[in-house]
């Protein structure tokens, strides 16, 4: 069989190799001359001027904006289910502490007795604002959740690189807000758990649980606090943080809700009572030891 040999200035027409029974098309058909092929090292392990159908499976490849040399790991896709999930991940939780807080904090309260000490007074009182803190706090995590899993189900977003971008862009205060307000509650459950154990079994195993509940938050908090810190997105590419740790988030949780009031009267009214609630707490604890 006869097989024509391109020559090197030919840059026209179409030509095929024929080897046995395979057949490979030449550069032209491409749109190249074999001199561009081989100065540009299109044909990467194989012999200039013996061009294959790499040639055509990179240039489909360009044609895709696709580069084999800098191609990542991360794609734009929608996420929202992933969203969805992380959101759940504090919701169940959080209704399981809510459940628990109501008899250990509030139905089994002890009763102020006429003989208690100022201190006693103001463990009981302390138990008390414990409890409904708990109880507040998951459940405006249920709430904030509730309503992102709710929005990431009914609308349809943008695709983007990470779960953490979309959060980002879309639901950054309910994330943030669903994080510390079930941390919260979290951490003042534990808290109430040491106190209710003090009351029934006596200042001794009082001390105990008391002192392994605040150990847990701590190290709990510490955790936390390296969680914060790793930021979010690419494994190799973490240069985005919500804040440096717990206390930096939560600030970063209050400016969010400063920059609503702009939204309504309710955001007004909801910072205000926290305050007025912030200043009675302290009025509280003068006038027990009045």
């Amino acid at each position: 069989m006869m097989k024509k040999t391109p020559q090197e200035p030919e840059t026209s027409g179409e030509y095929m190799l024929l080897e046995g029974n395979e057949s490979h098309y030449g550069a032209n058909d491409v749109g190249l001359s074999f001199r561009e092929v081989e100065e540009a090292g299109t044909l990467t392990g194989r012999e200039k001027g013996n061009p294959s159908s790499t040639l055509l499976d990179e240039r489909e490849a360009d044609d895709a904006n696709f580069n084999p040399t800098t191609s990542t790991s991360l794609e734009l896709k929608d996420h929202s289910g992933a969203a969805a999930g992380l959101f759940n991940n504090m919701r169940t939780p959080a209704a399981l502490i809510l459940g628990a807080t109501i008899p250990l904090g509030l139905l089994m309260a002890p009763d102020l007795e006429e003989g208690d000490s100022p201190a006693t007074i103001l463990l009981k009182k302390t138990l008390l604002l414990l409890a409904m803190s708990s109880l507040l706090s998951e459940i405006l995590a249920i709430t904030y959740a509730t309503v992102a899993i709710n929005k990431l189900s009914e609308l349809q977003y943008h695709r983007t690189m990470t779960v953490a971008d979309l959060i980002e862009n879309h639901f950054e205060l309910a994330w943030i807000g669903t994080n510390i307000h079930f941390l919260l509650g979290l951490f003042t459950f534990g808290l109430l758990v040491g106190f209710r154990a003090y009351f029934k079994y006596g200042e001794p195993a009082g001390k105990i649980i008391g002192s392994l509940s605040v150990a847990a938050i701590l190290q709990a908090t510490s955790f936390v606090n390296e969680g914060i810190a790793m930021g979010h997105g690419d494994i190799d590419n973490t240069e985005f943080q919500f804040a440096n740790n717990l206390f930096m988030l939560t600030m970063r949780y209050i400016r969010l809700l400063l920059c609503r009031v702009k939204k309504g009267p309710l955001p007004i009214i909801s910072i205000g009572l926290y305050l007025y609630s912030t200043i009675l707490t302290v009025l509280l604890i003068v006038d027990t030891y009045r």
